[in-house]
């Protein structure tokens, strides 16, 4: 931002991407606010939360590789279960059931580059 800006960033540029979000410590007291059925889907998600062995970590299966959006093909009779999925055009949003410490992965799905796109976010949550 410019010296001028008041660190309003409603003008940014939005890089409309798909991307999946989870706490690596395993914590499940987070909800999205969309469910596979709310979010449309016609298939179940390609994905599975799995535990990284040897260091007490998660990771999801799910990758720009292997990436299929769930409104694709023909109706599979998905679970009906929270939508891991985000992006800027949804309204998917997280809400966090208990006060603490949240570490996320960020991991890009949409195929925007030939290297990985990923991050690592802390959320600290007060009076949930």
């Amino acid at each position: 931002l410019a010296d001028d800006d008041d660190d309003d960033l409603s003008d940014a540029p939005v890089i409309g991407v798909d991307y999946v979000m989870w706490d690596i410590n395993g914590r499940t007291d987070y909800t999205f606010s969309m469910t596979t059925s709310a979010a449309g889907c016609r298939a179940p998600l390609s994905a599975e939360r799995v535990a990284i062995p040897g260091n007490d970590t998660y990771d999801w299966s799910i990758n720009p590789a292997n990436y299929e959006p769930c409104f694709l093909g023909p109706q599979r009779n998905p679970p009906n279960e929270d939508y891991p999925i985000l992006n800027a055009t949804s309204s998917n949003a997280v809400g966090f059931t208990s006060s603490g410490v949240y570490i996320f992965k960020v991991r890009v799905l949409s195929p925007y580059s030939y290297c990985p796109l990923e991050a690592y976010l802390a959320v600290e949550v007060f009076g949930a």
